[in-house]
């Protein structure tokens, strides 16, 4: 019962992601978000004793291709998200993302061909079980196995190493994600890495290495909630603080979109709470260079706090400030620095 509502919820999000896609403002990262969790939610349904018993009768061991395709875009869409936290990754999404989906598409198309081709033909039986004879057969069934785990294991292999990196830069709960998704970057890619090796090494092994079949969906499901859980967190996360966020900068906002209308950006219709938020920022700091502008303060001057830029804007007439001031500090995200100013502009 677990495991339907689970899938129903994973391809409830996947189908509102890319619903998002198609009526709001391309991203990456929402194309990254919809395929991971549509790729979970298909293995997660295949994984339902009534629905991989329902195939059988249909596709017979077809269920086994269908598996490594969902492992695949699984992947696919977890890098395609990690991607867009590499700079490189900024004006290139089209040529990286089209990396990933030839990756991963190639890996699954070689492990079908394998599965289908080898020879002799194994009795439809439960894809578990399929798994330890198949791998003990070797020749094109077990090698089936192994190719199908070579993208995750290099998708997995790379979110790890963008993320730990970015480890050092956890300071609050906003970063808590980078936390998860390495975690559960580093758990998939144990997981691909011993089953694939197992897979290539199990005709050659004595005994069945039972530890490796009750480690692996241990594993699997780990790596896969490690790196969900990532990315929600970060989603729900960043929806929380964009909506307190318009709520504290909505006065200075609309005060200084009255005083200078030109910044009104047109939002998208359907844009989300996220996407909102930055527009204001946005809005706000045009407003505040303009003025700036207009009071012909210095482009260049020492950084000043938000107190000290509340202060200047409610003091008409004063020019201890610069254009550069009023722009959000290098490494400050332009909401968090807006809200400090309508914080302390609200006092004034």
């Amino acid at each position: 019962m677990f495991s339907m509502v689970f899938a129903a919820v994973l391809w409830a999000v996947g189908a509102q992601r890319f619903w998002r896609l198609s009526t709001g403002r391309y991203s990456p990262v929402v194309l990254g978000q919809a395929i991971l969790y549509w790729g979970f939610a298909a293995h997660v349904t295949l994984n339902i004793a009534a629905v991989e018993s329902a195939l059988h009768g249909v596709i017979g061991n077809g269920t086994v291709p269908m598996k490594f395709a969902s492992d695949a875009a699984a992947a696919m869409g977890a890098a395609i998200v990690a991607s867009a936290a590499i700079p490189a990754f900024v004006g290139q999404a089209r040529r990286w993302i089209a990396i990933h989906v030839g990756l991963a598409t190639t890996g699954f198309l070689a492990a079908a061909a394998l599965f289908f081709s080898a020879r002799p033909r194994l009795p439809v039986m439960d894809d578990a079980d399929l798994e330890r004879v198949a791998v003990r057969q070797g020749g094109g069934y077990g090698l089936s196995y192994v190719v199908s785990e070579i993208y995750p294991l290099i998708a997995a292999f790379a979110i790890f190493l963008v993320f730990v990196p970015l480890l050092k830069m956890v300071r609050s709960p906003r970063d808590y994600g980078v936390i998860l998704i390495c975690i559960g970057a580093a758990v998939s890619t144990v997981y691909a890495a011993i089953r694939g090796t197992y897979a290539l090494a199990a005709p050659y092994v004595h005994g069945d290495a039972q530890i490796v079949f009750d480690i692996t969906p241990i594993l699997a499901y780990t790596g896969a909630l490690g790196l969900l859980s990532g990315v929600i967190y970060s989603t729900v996360y960043d929806w929380i603080r964009a909506t307190r966020g318009l709520r504290r900068i909505t006065g200075l906002h609309d005060y200084l979109v009255t005083l200078w209308p030109g910044v009104k950006r047109e939002s998208w219709s359907r844009a989300t709470r996220i996407e909102r938020a930055e527009d204001r920022s946005v809005e706000v700091l045009d407003a505040l260079y303009m003025e700036g502008r207009s009071r012909s303060i210095d482009a260049a001057g020492a950084r000043r706090t938000p107190d000290e830029v509340a202060t200047w804007l409610v003091t008409l007439g004063s020019e201890a400030m610069s254009i550069d001031a009023l722009a959000a500090p290098e490494g400050t995200d332009a909401l968090d620095w807006v809200q400090s100013i309508a914080d302390e502009w609200r006092t004034k």
